[in-house]
């Protein structure tokens, strides 16, 4: 980790320097270099699992959640404590003006199975939609 932050203090370095002298960093090398660095299917793969390991975890009352932010740092947790309330505050408030209960639920779409048939209807895994043009393609 240390020589990967040596690498990007040394790059840093590199571009002050130029912006400096008048030179403007290439864009298009820096690019080139970063896309280099990563293999953005790797990253997309981890980005996954970490969006699925974190859609298992259990679902925490306010309470527990500020117990946890206090115990983050002194001074961090008390602001991400304070940050979490006034979000609590103001769902509480948006949901006294906008109910759940008034807000449509989107029905389980199927993905790439489902199909437009020629009588003229898209079926959707619960829920069918009628249109005016007949066409025998996919979704």
């Amino acid at each position: 980790m240390s020589v990967l932050f040596e690498a990007v203090v040394d790059e840093l370095r590199r571009s002050i320097h130029l912006i400096k002298v008048g030179k403007r960093p290439d864009a298009d090398e820096y690019h080139r270099r970063v896309s280099a660095m990563y293999q953005w299917k790797n990253v997309a793969m981890r980005t996954e699992k970490i969006y699925n390991k974190v859609s298992k975890d259990p679902d925490l009352r306010l309470v527990e959640r500020l117990q946890r932010y206090c115990h983050c740092r002194p001074v961090a947790g008390v602001i991400y404590g304070c940050v979490v309330v006034i979000d609590f505050l103001l769902l509480c408030l948006l949901a006294f003006f906008r109910p759940a209960k008034n807000i449509d639920v989107v029905p389980h779409w199927g993905g790439l199975q489902n199909k437009v048939h020629t009588e003229g209807t898209v079926q959707l895994s619960h829920l069918q939609h009628s249109y005016s043009k007949e066409t025998d393609d996919t979704i």
